[in-house]
Order: structure tokens, then C-alpha cells, then sequence
């Protein structure tokens, strides 16, 4: 039993406008999905989505006047083709005292606002290195409370003052043991 437009009796009245007109919902997007396909049998589909050719060729293949179909001159490029002219993933780095040893060696060599460091920290590695935004913030507010930067009044521009410079250049010493050993390590 349906009421006015093919609605179930009773629903508009028990459940109020809004459900009845969920229940009209359904069958409008059938119908709607009934013109989409109709419109799809009028178009050609790509080669990638066509019939296989009933005589051996793909059905996206050129076909020579004389021959067996030749192949699309616009190939996908293999796995290992793809890989190789690809740029690397950037590394999201998390760890604090990563975060603050590129910080401090990015403002090393002139006062910058956050966004400049972000912009620098990118361009100067390449596009490998991601630092969260919301943590350089921290690590910023960590390394001006421990005096290892210094907060300029105006733009709020850091530049790292001669514990800052000090701290930093442990820490690239230690940094470059750690990264020979893994090297002497991953090569035997």
C-alpha cells in the first residue's frame, strides 16, 4: 500500500515530512543511476575498459592494414621504470631532539620566523625532511626556554645564540659517529 508518489502510507504522518522524503530518496537514485548508465551505452568506452577483440588483438590496439594489431605506442612505464625518475618520499621527523638539531642548524647562519624556517628546512634538504608544524612550534618555545635561541620583539624571528651554536655543534659530531658507524656496519 503506497501513499501520494509511491511513499509508504503513513510514513509522512507518523515520522513527520523529512522521513517521508527519506523514503523517496532510494528510488530517485535509482533513477538517476538508470541515466548515467543509459548515457554510458551511447559513449565508447576508453581501450583500457573495452571488449577483448575476438581475433588475438586488444581491443586499444592499432592495427596494422596488413597484420596482427601492433602495440599503443603510449605504454605505463614498468615498476622499476616508474621507481627510478621518482623523488624520494619526505621522512616526517618526530623525534624531538632530531627536530631541534635542524632547527638549530638551519638558524645557524641567519635569524628566520617560523614559516621561513619550514620554507628553509624543505628546500635545504631537498624535500626529504617534514617537520610537523605544531611541533616546530614547541621545539622553538623548548629551545628559547633552555637559551639556545633568542626571540627577536618584533616578527618573532629566532637566532640561535653561542650555547645554541655550541649544543648544535655536539650534537653534529655525535651525529656524524652514529651515521659512520651505520655505515661501517651496514657494509660489514
Amino acid at each position: 500500500m503506497s501513499g501520494r508518489d509511491g511513499e509508504p502510507a503513513g510514513l509522512g504522518s507518523t515520522f513527520g515530512p523529512a522521513a517521508a522524503r527519506r523514503a523517496r530518496l532510494p528510488a530517485a537514485a535509482a533513477r538517476v543511476g538508470e541515466a548515467i548508465e543509459e548515457e554510458r551505452m551511447d559513449t565508447p568506452a576508453p581501450p583500457s575498459e573495452q571488449e577483448p577483440d575476438p581475433h588475438g588483438g586488444s581491443a586499444g590496439a592499432a592495427r596494422s592494414p596488413d597484420g596482427p594489431p601492433r602495440r599503443a605506442e603510449t605504454r605505463r612505464p614498468g615498476k622499476k621504470q616508474a621507481q627510478r625518475g621518482r623523488t624520494p618520499r619526505p621522512v616526517v621527523v618526530r623525534d624531538p631532539r632530531q627536530v631541534d638539531m635542524i632547527l638549530l642548524a638551519v638558524l645557524e647562519h641567519a635569524p628566520r620566523s617560523r614559516a621561513e624556517l619550514l620554507d628553509m628546512v624543505a628546500s635545504r634538504s631537498l624535500g626529504r625532511f617534514v617537520p610537523a608544524r605544531d611541533q616546530v612550534t614547541h621545539r622553538l618555545i623548548y629551545l628559547e626556554r633552555n637559551r639556545l635561541l633568542v626571540r627577536s620583539p618584533g616578527r618573532r624571528r629566532y637566532r640561535v645564540t653561542e650555547l645554541g651554536a655550541r649544543v648544535l655543534n655536539g650534537r653534529v659530531r655525535a651525529w656524524r659517529q652514529f651515521v659512520d658507524g651505520m655505515d661501517a656496519l651496514i657494509e660489514g
